[in-house]
Order: structure tokens, then C-alpha cells, then sequence
């Protein structure tokens, strides 16, 4: 096969309508590596999905197998003149089986940066979990969630609920803040006067008569003023 056939036809099997998904990779869709660890009482489960919108993803869960698939975007994306086919925006697909059951019922999801993010509490033991399939709601035009449970304890919700909630620790947060009484602002104290100083730079001392100028001043006034008669 020469290399502009096998570029065409790679370009088939991405443009191909997808089949039944089984319990395996399905040839049709592109291959979908996985993350999947443990923790908090949850199995986590990330797999990059580029270049898709959050509507385009849907989650199945039926005990241990989570199944997860992106429809194909822009179905005109191979009519060019390719020279490297190997990847396309969709479609994507991946069967998983779990190392246990998980309650797909309170199942959290998020989207962002290409990268799907599964939370998927445990089961009880016991309790057989129902099968579910659930859509993300769009955040934005690149960023999708649905929440099935909050809280350390995994508490069951709805994204609803969840988004109500939000709502509602908001508002609390805006109306105590405009209810708090605003904090009088004390005035500004102005600074004392310095006490006058005795001694002040470049000011020159008072002058202070000495007692030899003051004797001969009393002197003068005498000599001018007629000296009292003298009676017997």
C-alpha cells in the first residue's frame, strides 16, 4: 500500500460512522489513552479529548464498565489534500472495566483543556449500582461539568442543585457584606506645635544694656533737669 493510500485511508476510517461500541477499541474511532487511580473512596479516570465542545461527550456506567465517547466534529475536516493523517477531532471511544463496581449515579465529570476527568464513587458493598449515561452541561464554549455528588462524604446532588447552592453562598457572602456596618474612619490628628525655642538659628540675641551704659544715661537726664530749691 502506498503511503497516499494509507493516508486515505486513514482519513475514511476517522470520517466513519461509529459502530456498536463492545468490549474493545472500536477500529472506527481513534484510540483513547486513560489515567485511572484511586482515591477519597472514588476511582478517578482522565482521558484526553481534544478539540471537542462539552455536548459531545457522553458517559455510560454500569458497575465495573464505564464506557466513554466524543462524536466527531467538523465531518468536512478531511476533505484536503492531507500529508499526515494521524490524528482528527473525533471520534473518540473507550471501554473500561474497573477494578470494582462504582455508583455511576453520582458520577462527577468535568472537561477543560481536552482533557476529560471522571470521579466515580465506589459502591456499597451489597448494593447493586444502577446503570446511567449522562451528557456534560456546558460551562463555556471549552469547559463542561455534571455533578452527581459534593462533599467529603460523596453526598448525592444534581448539577442543578449544585449550581443553586453556589448561587445561594453568593448572595449570603454579597448581602452580609453590604450589611456590615462600615467602620468610622478616625480623623486625622494634627501635630502639636512646636514650643518656641529660646535659642533659634540665625535670630540675634536681644540686646541687653549694660549697667555702665545705664548710669550714664540716668546721669545725663539729671544734669539737664533745674536741681529743686532749698528751703531753710
Amino acid at each position: 500500500m502506498s503511503p497516499a493510500q494509507s493516508l486515505s485511508r486513514a482519513a475514511k476510517v476517522a470520517a466513519a460512522p461509529l459502530r456498536r461500541p463492545d468490549t474493545y477499541q472500536s477500529p472506527d474511532t481513534q484510540p483513547l489513552p486513560v489515567r485511572v487511580y484511586e482515591g477519597d473512596g472514588r476511582i478517578m479516570v482522565a482521558a484526553p479529548m481534544p478539540g471537542l465542545e462539552p455536548h459531545d461527550i457522553s458517559v455510560s456506567v454500569a458497575g465495573d464498565h464505564v464506557t466513554i465517547h466524543g462524536v466527531l466534529r467538523g465531518p468536512r475536516q478531511d476533505d484536503r489534500h492531507l500529508s499526515v493523517a494521524e490524528w482528527a477531532v473525533g471520534p473518540y471511544h473507550r471501554d473500561l472495566t474497573l477494578l470494582q463496581p462504582v455508583d455511576g449515579t453520582r458520577a462527577n465529570a468535568t472537561y477543560g483543556n481536552g482533557v476529560l476527568v471522571l470521579a466515580l464513587p465506589k459502591a456499597e458493598p451489597g448494593k447493586r449500582a444502577r446503570a446511567t449515561r449522562f451528557t456534560l452541561d456546558v460551562v463555556s464554549p471549552t469547559r463542561g461539568s455534571h455533578v452527581g455528588h459534593t462533599g467529603l462524604n460523596l453526598r448525592r446532588t444534581t448539577t442543578s442543585a449544585q449550581r443553586l447552592n453556589q448561587k445561594d453562598v453568593a448572595k449570603h457572602a454579597t448581602d452580609h457584606r453590604s450589611a456590615a456596618p462600615l467602620k468610622s474612619a478616625k480623623p486625622a490628628t494634627q501635630p502639636k506645635p512646636a514650643a518656641p525655642s529660646a535659642k533659634r538659628a540665625g535670630q540675634p540675641k536681644p540686646a541687653v544694656p549694660s549697667i555702665k551704659r545705664a548710669t550714664q544715661a540716668t546721669f545725663a537726664r539729671s544734669r539737664r533737669s533745674p536741681a529743686a530749691p532749698v528751703t531753710a
